[in-house]
């Protein structure tokens, strides 16, 4: 019986490894907008994703603070959360944002750089859930630890989290979204 591209369960590594590094490159040379804010792929992995938002004077949003404009951070978070769900699909295909929620919790610091970590944590046949945030720390790797939604009540592991958790007080955004997966070209009716 033939798979279904769209099985939860894990492809073999061989084809994994392919599928994240069509993702890696496609990234910016297939995605020129993606390129245009200067986003960087750093790792794909299956569920899961993190990109880079290079600090640039162009991209502020408000010339007496020097902040990296929102909407630049919302192009980081879209984009590292479709490469979280295409690396959870069996073979690379088009998907489409359906509904992304982000909680913006500080403004990003001048000077640096914005990381986004994201993780697909559910999928359907035609629909993937994500979850993401968006932070300073290159070395975090925390997606959907804080998700949008679970601020102040718990971790999605159970553990309690406040204001005063290192990891929710450092972010700059989390984000929970869904996506639409297409029919690969070859198999549409």
């Amino acid at each position: 019986m033939p798979r279904d591209m769209h099985e939860t369960s894990e492809p073999r590594a061989r084809d994994r490894a392919e599928v994240c590094e069509r993702i890696r490159v496609a990234f910016s040379e297939a995605v020129p907008h993606n390129a245009a804010l200067g986003m960087k792929i750093l790792r794909v992995e299956p569920r899961r994703a993190r990109a880079e938002l290079p600090y640039r004077e162009d991209l502020i949003g408000d010339p007496t603070t020097g902040v990296i404009h929102g909407g630049a951070i919302t192009s980081l978070i879209d984009a590292t959360c479709g490469c979280a769900v295409l690396s959870s699909l069996r073979e690379v295909t088009r998907v489409a944002t359906l509904d992304l929620r982000i909680d913006y919790l500080k403004a990003a610091q001048p000077g640096r750089s914005v990381f986004c970590d994201a993780e697909c944590y559910r999928l359907t046949p035609h629909v993937a859930f994500v979850r993401a945030t968006a932070h300073h720390d290159a070395g975090r790797h925390d997606a959907g630890r804080h998700h949008a939604g679970q601020h102040d009540a718990e971790h999605h592991d159970g553990e309690p989290c406040d204001a005063t958790d290192s990891t929710a007080r450092d972010s700059i955004a989390t984000s929970a979204g869904t996506f639409m997966i297409f029919a690969p070209r070859g198999n549409a009716p």
